[in-house]
């Protein structure tokens, strides 16, 4: 029988691996900054494996390639991916989560028919949009981003509906035809605002969203082909906040290199915590009032955006089995808390 499990499809275009804190505490990218402990029942972890070619700096143009990789005939991307990369697994619900030229993919798929069917977008220093000569932002490059905001602004209550987070910095772009990530939120959000009713919601715990570390103190330095220099960083900053139902621009601010760096490490950590991980526990663990109670029936069971049978099938199989713990076995495992699920090898 298949088991079920939420799934994280992680685009990342992040070459460091490892950092140590100024209290020599050393830490682990996707350990770290997604942290799985936070979950009631962890999810599967499956990364965008995109790779430059000659001369090209940037890792947009490989993004874009995995998108044409698993486009299928109607335009689904997440089809393809997830059964390409799992088996026997009945897919819950989808979060997307993109960092810098990681973004592409995660626009990719929300401008396709996948979108109805993904719980959770969070964009990390990620989003460009493609602008016209007189430098206004093109409709057909924001309207997918746009549609999905006002989806998670209408949603109905902090468990409804899906969840948009945009997290980014400061730093100008040096492309006259596309935005700056700042420049991107800013038209994302008028857009979002303008097609949905005020709500004075707040959907996640701040203090968890800034916890840190920071503290302990933590130094980065520049990311490539970004401003430098390195940068200090001893908290989580508090970011400006403009949010609607559950859709949330946070402006972290910061114009270097590090701030980059920094929005990959300890703001996705944050955003975990306090936003993508109590929505996905919410209902897992509660248990319904017996009809005898006479208190009524109670709605148990996972919220959000959850995947119809049969949307996005795997093939037929079994978890590998947990003495297999611990062991290298290179890109054909996706880590879980509890445990490795069974990945196909892909081409």
């Amino acid at each position: 029988m298949a088991e079920t499990r939420d799934v994280v499809i992680s685009a990342f275009a992040q070459s460091a691996k490892k950092l140590t804190l100024e209290d020599g505490s050393k830490l682990s990218l996707q350990g770290f900054s997604q942290p799985l402990d936070a979950f009631t029942e962890p999810p599967v972890i499956l990364a965008v494996d995109a790779s430059t070619e000659e001369g090209e700096v940037f890792y947009d143009k490989a993004f874009g390639r995995e998108l044409a990789k698993y486009r299928d005939g109607d335009g689904s991307i997440l089809r393809r991916f997830i059964a390409s990369h799992l088996v026997g697994v009945k897919v819950r619900r989808v979060a997307l989560v993109g960092f810098s030229a990681g973004g592409v993919f995660v626009k990719g798929v929300l401008a396709g028919p996948d979108a109805a069917f993904v719980d959770t977008a969070i964009f990390l220093d990620a989003i460009h949009l493609s602008k016209s000569w007189d430098g206004k932002v093109l409709p057909e490059s924001v309207g997918p981003l746009v549609n999905y905001g006002v989806r998670a602004a209408l949603a109905e209550g902090e468990w409804d509906g899906p969840l948009m987070v945009q997290a980014h910095t400061s730093i100008a772009t040096p492309h006259p035809s596309v935005t700056a990530t700042t420049e991107s939120a800013a038209a994302i959000t008028a857009g979002v605002l303008a097609n949905s009713p005020a709500s004075a919601r707040s959907g996640y715990n701040p203090e968890l969203l800034l916890a840190g570390p920071p503290p302990p103190g933590v130094t980065l330095g520049p990311s490539t082909g970004l401003p430098a220099p390195a940068k200090h960083f001893s908290e989580v900053p508090a970011p400006i906040i403009k949010a609607r139902g559950n859709y949330y621009a946070l402006n972290f601010g910061g114009t270097y290199g590090a701030d980059h760096a920094f929005i990959a490490w300890f703001v996705q950590r944050g955003i975990w915590r306090a936003m993508l991980a109590p929505r996905w526990n919410e209902g897992l663990d509660c248990k319904p009032l017996a009809p005898a109670s006479g208190l009524g029936q109670t709605f148990c069971g996972p919220g959000g955006i959850v995947v119809p049978d049969g949307t996005f099938p795997t093939p037929e199989g079994s978890n590998w089995p947990a003495a297999l713990l611990g062991l290298a076995v290179g890109a054909t495992v996706g880590f879980v808390g509890g445990g490795m699920l069974k990945r196909r090898r892909t081409a």
